[in-house]
Formats: C-alpha cells, structure tokens, sequence
C-alpha cells in the first residue's frame, strides 16, 4: 500500500499540511510554485497586445517580478522540504524551468530553487521505482501542446513514451496540466480563455498509449476533483494555495481519494492517522534525454525513510546517499 499527499499550485503560499503529510508515504507536488500574481495580471490585461508583458513594463520592472516570483517559489520548496517526507515535483509553466529572458538572471530557472532541499526531488522526464510503482513526471505544460511546435511536441512525446516503455511496474504519472477534455475546461469568467478546454494533449497522449494506474495533476484551479480516462484515475489535487490537497491510497488495484474540499466516490472520509511502516525500498532513477528520448543512465541507493538529494542539472541526475552508484547504458 502507498499513501500520497497530492498538492499543486501553491503560488507562493503552503497551507498547513503538516497533520496530512505525517500519515502518507510521499507528498507529490505538481507545479506552479511561484507567485506569478503579477505576471498573470499584466497578461490578462494585456492578452491582445502585440508586446509581451515584459516589453510593456521593461526590461527593469520584469527582472524584479522574476526575482520576486522565484524567491517565492523558493521559499514554499523550503517549508516543503521540512516535512521530513519525500518530496517528488515538477515545474509548472510558471516555475521558469527554461532559460529565463533575461542573461543574467539565467541562474534563477528551475534547478536553482531546488539547490539546497534534501527531500525534494525532480522527477520531470524521470522514471522512479517506489516499490510496487514506478512514476513519471511531466510538467510546464499549460495548454494543449498541439497549438504550439510540433518539434518540441514531438521530442516531448518521444522522451515520455520511452519512459512508459522502460516501465515494469503499475506507473504513478506526475503531470502538471490535466489531460485535455477532463476535468479542464476554463470557468473562469474573467480568463482569455473562458469556455475553452485547456488540457494537455500530450498528457491524455500517453494516458491513452500506456494506461498509468493513476494521473496526479493541477493546473485547473477550478476543477478540482476526481474522473476516468480509458484504465487510468485522473486526479486534480485543485488550488493549493487555498488549502485544496488531495490524499490518494494506493492498494494494488484499488485506489482511494479524499479531497479535502469534499469526497467523491470511493473516497476515504478523511486523510489516514496512523503513521505508515518506515519506507524501505531501492529507488531507482531512470532520466530520458529531454531531446532524444534516449536514457542515459541511472543512479541506485539504498535508502530508508529519508531519500537523499538529488540534484538535476541539464540531462544528469544525481543522488547523494549513503551508497550509490552511476551506470551508463
């Protein structure tokens, strides 16, 4: 049996968790840890403009709205950290996990804000074993990836099918943005987007190709709550930063979800209160080339409660443990 505190969305606030994460295995945290209050308001007020929100305000004012959005991004990955429980993320789309536009704030992307945090993990084009499941993470995404470059689409695509193919157990799929046609479409009256179905296609993609047990997601502030897609239980754990969470129980082929702002079927009646047994398993980490789609190595410890670092830089991921070793294939 696994136990999961599924939250997303945090935009710069935690809520306390700290009673729901003492009774789960793991906590699975799918993006958009930064604010982007401002950056959000400035592109819905200006969402037909021919500019960029940081052509509008210059080069200046967007530098310290980044700074800001990343150092709040930040400092929610810390009080995560002293959970003391495996923390497995992805970037959401406003979590800068690409190159920045400006150079020289290039050092705040994605991997700077996981420096630091023994607990947390990125797990995005990654495949983890965790016992009787393995998990694959995919993030950023925001809208249907059909609308965008077919090039990246297709890498994308390419790198997450291997990792589907190289997996031999019951996969846990971490995807920021819920698959496109469930549970996504936009209610929001005053969104550019209202009315519209903003799923990720890549997302239901791979669902329907692979049949995951489950698919943990966010994005949708609004639709929180709990659907099928084929084989697969998708979950939008909902809008952290208001206290929405979702705790999932995994027991070979049942699965149960409390929604803290109310139960669907199947659904514990409230998050468990006995401690879980000290979690031991060998974790191994499998990290698909984000271009090519090929892996290119692994990393294995022995590990009991407490998951050493790891820390992710470009294409390598590496784990500090009390034993571990690096194979390439």
């Amino acid at each position: 049996m696994l136990k999961i505190l599924a939250i997303s969305d945090l935009h710069g606030k935690l809520p306390d968790i700290r009673k729901a994460a003492n009774d789960v295995d793991l906590i699975a945290s799918m993006g958009d840890f930064c604010s982007a209050q401002k950056i959000r308001a400035l592109e819905f007020k200006h969402w037909k403009h021919e500019k960029k929100w940081y052509e509008i305000v210059g080069a200046k004012k967007a530098e310290q709205i980044i700074l800001e959005d990343v150092e709040s991004g930040r400092k929610v990955l810390a009080k995560l950290n002293k959970l003391e429980k495996p923390v497995f993320v992805i970037p959401g789309n406003v979590d800068y996990p690409d190159p920045v536009l400006f150079t020289k704030l290039k050092e705040y992307q994605w991997n700077y804000y996981l420096k630091k945090f023994k607990n947390v993990f990125d797990v995005e084009f990654a495949l983890i074993d965790i016992g009787d499941y393995q998990v694959i993470g995919y993030g950023r995404s925001s809208a249907p990836e059909k609308l965008g470059n077919k090039t990246v689409r297709r890498r994308i695509v390419k790198a997450l099918a291997s990792l589907f193919r190289r997996a031999k157990k019951p996969v846990i799929f971490l995807s920021h943005n819920v698959p496109y046609k469930v549970l996504d479409k936009v209610s929001m009256k005053s969104s550019p987007a209202y009315g519209e179905h903003s799923g990720s296609d890549i997302t239901r993609e791979m669902i329907e190709r692979f049949s995951p047990a489950v698919c943990i997601c966010g994005h949708m502030h609004e639709t929180q709550g709990v659907a099928r897609l084929g084989k697969t239980t998708v979950i939008n754990a909902g809008l952290g930063m208001t206290g929405q969470y979702a705790v999932i129980t995994l027991n070979k082929k049942k699965i149960k979800v409390y929604l803290r702002q109310g139960l669907v079927r199947n659904s514990l009646a409230s998050p468990p209160r006995s401690p879980p047994p000290p979690f031991r398993e060998r974790w191994t980490i499998t990290r698909s080339h984000r271009q090519g789609g090929c892996p290119i190595g692994e990393c294995r410890s022995s590990i009991s409660t407490d998951i050493s670092r790891a820390r992710r830089g470009g294409e390598r991921a590496t784990r500090r443990a009390s034993r571990w070793r690096r194979q390439d294939n």
